[in-house]
């Protein structure tokens, strides 16, 4: 892949199905990438200023370095993934 013209790489670190509980949890920054496919329910992200809303069917992705409040008032299923970066993405 390039990004930047320059090569990145990606290695997988984990993959997770995922049955969470209703929650309101700040997440702080991490070393790794996430993207989260939402099966069933919803979630709100808080970055900063900014929220953005995850319904059914919607995947999220959070970079690595960025810490965030996540909020839902139902139970979730979700895949997960979990992946490192090496180069310049």
């Amino acid at each position: 892949m390039f990004y930047n013209n320059e090569d990145c790489a990606y290695k997988l670190l984990g993959v997770y199905h995922i049955h969470r509980n209703p929650r309101n949890v700040l997440t702080n920054a991490r070393d790794r990438i996430s993207f989260a496919y939402r099966i069933q329910g919803s979630s709100t992200f808080s970055f900063q200023d900014t929220n953005i809303y995850a319904g059914n069917g919607s995947v999220v992705y959070l970079p690595k370095g960025v810490s965030f409040r996540n909020k839902s008032d139902r139970p979730e299923e979700l895949l997960v993934v979990h992946l490192q970066s090496f180069g310049n993405p």
